[in-house]
């Protein structure tokens, strides 16, 4: 290095010492950002990528989706001044049954599969109460998805069938309930209904509106008839034998779904089908395209 200019930056540093200071402290900042930032986007993928293996490593996702014709005749109509026009995008899907999920078990490369619904509701025991997601799924949850069950069981399919008040919680409800008691066999209030508590999931560590270790785990039937009202089911997790043909499977469940449904016309889909492969793809995408417009913006800092 030319030694009078390592001089002149000496003296250019003990003259203007806070300026220097600041914009030594500047840089440190804007790489320490942009470090927390790509640190954080990994962690978050890590935990994003667990969350969708937790359905299992060789399972498909069905779900309900408002058909693309008519989205489209929607917002044909919103650009023409109708202020009704987005209500088709409101009404939930009702064509979901669990007809649907026993004929996609038929499919040879299926497994399993069980279907869900989400409901939210006050629950309360002795006193304490909070209101939380009530998750009512198939019995085949419990085959499929990789949840421990620290105490008790899972609900058997009879229970599903017969509409059992039956209910297995997530870890915090349950210490917020119950607290370091045994909740096994005790009754909670789910609503208008009385559910005995027969078991209680390990710690998922989860967080976020879905966070499962705040829910409680019912019966599908028993939530949607006694519950909500409803026949319909919001999605279905499918589980494959060999995940190596996902693809053709999910054509399979498509097929299936389009011949109980009576559509002939792809537009008129009210389902998504996505295999595991395909939902991580879409997230990590997305995760990238965020992670590098936030190191963009730190970046700033360091010009």
């Amino acid at each position: 290095m030319n030694k009078n200019i390592f001089k002149q930056a000496i003296r250019g540093i003990k003259s203007n010492p806070s300026r220097t200071l600041l914009t030594t402290l500047g840089i440190m900042i804007g790489i320490g950002t942009v470090i927390l930032v790509l640190s954080a986007g990994e962690g978050f993928k890590s935990y994003v990528n667990a969350q969708v293996e937790a359905y299992g490593t060789n399972t498909v996702i069905v779900e309900t989706s408002v058909p693309a014709s008519t989205k489209d005749r929607s917002n044909g109509a919103a650009q023409s001044g109708n202020a009704n026009s987005s209500a088709a995008n409101a009404v939930p899907v009702m064509t979901l049954k669990t007809r649907d999920i026993e004929d996609i078990k038929k499919i040879p490369n299926v497994k399993n599969a069980y279907g869900a619904s989400v409901g939210q509701q006050l629950v309360t025991y002795k006193g304490v109460s909070k209101t939380t997601l009530i998750f009512g799924a198939h019995a085949a949850r419990f085959d499929i998805d990789k949840g421990v069950i620290e105490k008790g069981r899972g609900y058997s399919e009879q229970e599903d069938k017969s509409l059992a008040q039956v209910a297995v919680l997530g870890s915090k409800i349950a210490s917020d309930l119950f607290g370091d008691a045994n909740p096994l066999g005790q009754l909670i209030r789910v609503g208008n209904y009385n559910f005995e508590v027969i078991g209680v999931y390990e710690s998922k560590g989860s967080f976020g509106p879905m966070n499962e270790d705040e829910q409680v785990f019912i019966p599908v039937t028993t939530l949607q008839k006694k519950i909500q009202g409803i026949d319909y089911l919001i999605y279905s997790v499918v589980e494959l034998y060999d995940n190596s043909k996902a693809s053709a499977t999910k054509l399979d469940i498509m097929d299936t779904l389009r011949r109980n449904h009576f559509i002939t016309d792809p537009s008129r889909d009210d389902f998504k089908v996505n295999t595991q492969e395909e939902s991580l793809s879409v997230f990590n995408t997305i995760l990238k395209a965020i992670t590098f417009l936030l190191i963009a913006i730190a970046s700033i800092s360091l010009i």
